[in-house]
Parts: structure tokens; sequence; C-alpha cells
């Protein structure tokens, strides 16, 4: 689990550095974008110088253009200034660009780490319920196999048993597998016919015993 814990942290890491990578790209595009906006805004002050010009021309006067010509020798200034920064963020974007394609395949190999560690861990505990599965199914055989024996003795006494269909019964009715759903019909017999077979050792010792205990068994 510990190996989990340990890709899950890479994984959050690595995610938060493809965030950083993105947001940094955002900020190129913002200051890319800034450039239209800074044209624009010079491109509205000259012509409002234009429109100055026009005016006073019109009616024959000399245009005062102090005011908008400072105003476009600072846009012209911040239009300068935005395209270098904008020259510079297509540099970035360039180079950011190429990290995030990195990140992202470090973070796809990191989740696939991860997926094999997972799976790893799932074969460790499945091996381990395997484990515990047959131990518990070999008990259970046994336990069948002492059953049978007892059927088969008990046949010697009575002439008949139904032991065996008693037993039948409690696998179809008892004994669930899959989510609940029962044992089929067919795998309860094969079950109790490998048990039936193996108890006749079982029989042998447990008639020696009742023998030796003084019963007399008819021929």
């Amino acid at each position: 689990m510990n190996e989990i814990t340990q890709a899950a942290q890479a994984i959050r890491t690595k995610r938060e550095e493809i965030a950083g990578i993105k947001s940094e790209l955002d900020r190129c595009e913002t200051c890319i974008a800034a450039v239209a906006e800074t044209k624009a805004a010079l491109a509205a002050l000259k012509q409002q110088r234009k429109e100055t010009l026009t005016a006073a021309f019109m009616v024959g006067k000399e245009a005062d253009t102090s005011e908008v010509d400072k105003l476009i020798k600072g846009a012209e200034k911040a239009a300068a200034s935005a395209a270098d920064t904008a020259a510079g963020a297509e540099g970035a974007k360039e180079v950011l660009q190429e990290r995030l394609e990195a990140a992202e395949l470090d973070l796809a190999r990191l989740r696939s780490q991860q997926s094999r560690v997972a799976y790893a861990e799932c074969e460790k505990e499945f091996e381990a319920a395997e484990a515990a599965y047959a131990e518990a199914a070999e008990a259970l055989h046994a336990a069948v196999t002492r059953m049978m024996a007892c059927n088969s003795v008990a046949k010697r006494f009575m002439g008949f048993s139904n032991l065996r269909e008693i037993m039948k019964g409690f696998y179809l009715d008892g004994l669930n597998i899959n989510r609940g759903r029962r044992l089929p019909e067919q795998f309860c017999i094969r079950f109790l016919t490998l048990a039936e077979e193996k108890a006749a050792p079982q029989a042998e010792r447990l008639l020696a015993k009742l023998q030796a205990a003084g019963i007399e068994i008819e021929v």
C-alpha cells in the first residue's frame, strides 16, 4: 500500500506542475492578446488626431494636437512595450508547450505505474485469499469425507441411508458463492462423489473402530 500512496503523491505533484504550466501559458496568451489592444488604442488616437486636423482645416484654423500627441506618444510606447512582451511570450509559449507535453507524458507514465502497483497489490491479496480458500476447501472436503464414511458404514446397519441426500440438499441450499448464487447441482454431485470415493479408507477405519467395540457386522 505504501507504493500506491507514493505513486498517488507523485501524481498529485505532477498535476500541480501541469496546472502551473497551463497558468503560465494563459499568461502568455494574455500578453499576446494585449498587443492587439494597444495597437487598437493607438489607431484610435491617431484617428482622433486626424479628425482634429480635419476640423481645423475646414474652418481655416491651426489645430491644437498637443494633448492628443502626448497620448499618442504614450500609446506608441505602450504598443512597443507590449510588442516586446508579446515576442517574449511567444518564445516562452513554445518552451512551456514542450514542458507541458513532457509533463503530461510523465503523468501518463505515473498513472500507468500506479495501476501496475495497484494490480500487484490486488494480485497479492488474491493469492492470500486463494490460499485461504484452498485451506478452507480442503478442510470442508475432509469433513464431507468423514460424513461420507459415516454414510457408508450406516448402510451396514439399516440397509439404506439417506445421509447422502441430506448432504446434497445441504450443498444445494447452504453452500453459496459468487455473490450469493448457489453452486450448480452438477458441482455438488461431483463434490460429493469425490468425497465419497475418498471416504472408503475412513469408512474402513470407522468400521474397524465399531467392530473393536463389539459391533457385529453382517456380511
